[in-house]
């Protein structure tokens, strides 16, 4: 009787592993066919027209202030708009790379993008680098980046570049574009947090 049973055992044993091995495991493919570990800074750097919206806020050794911050760019042109605590009412900068134009309240001024962040935002700021930095790189149109360095997926998560230490996470993917949603930015006892709440991207 053991026998018989021992038999059977091993006949139904044998079955099972036949019948799962004929089984097959699909796999679900991740969000638009791309993981975090396969899109690259390159890729983010193709970026010529997009749109962000989201909450700045600034800290410094006397005052701590918000802002609304919308910001546009089409090629080499961008537009910044904040709105909110930050100043008196809505402002409004348009520029590139060399030049920017301020509307702020009932005062229009001009000036260089380099320098011209301390006035509007009371920190020194170089605006033309926002373009790149909420894009979690480096910018090309100041001294090189240094002490860069990258997580366990290849996405960049921290940097240093115009005397400013940058931070990098929540990556999300929009339109096939690896993007951060928060930026923080340290210089001295100077600092800067920017929160994403929407990417746009409106490449031609």
């Amino acid at each position: 009787m053991m026998k018989i049973l021992s038999t059977l055992c091993l006949a139904i044993s044998l079955l099972f592993l036949a019948a799962c091995s004929n089984l097959r495991v699909e796999q679900t493919p991740p969000e638009d066919n791309l993981s975090l570990g396969n899109v690259g800074a390159k890729t983010i750097k193709e970026l010529t027209s997009w749109q962000l919206s989201g909450k700045l806020g600034i800290r410094s050794k006397k005052s701590a202030t918000s802002a609304n911050l919308q910001w546009q760019q089409h090629k080499q042109h961008y537009l910044l708009k904040l709105s909110g605590p930050l100043g008196t009412g809505t402002v409004t900068a348009q520029g590139n790379q060399e030049a920017i134009e301020v509307n702020q309240g009932s005062k229009k001024f001009a000036g260089i993008p380099q320098t011209i962040g301390e006035q509007i935002l009371g920190i020194p700021i170089p605006i033309h680098a926002i373009s790149w930095w909420s894009r979690g790189l480096p910018s090309p149109d100041l001294h090189s980046a240094i002490n860069i360095n990258t997580d366990s997926e290849g996405k960049i998560s921290q940097f240093k570049q115009a005397g400013w230490e940058l931070s990098f996470d929540r990556y999300q993917i929009t339109q096939g574009y690896l993007l951060p949603t928060k930026l923080s930015g340290q210089f001295g006892d100077l600092s800067f947090k920017l929160i994403v709440s929407n990417w746009t991207i409106t490449n031609d």
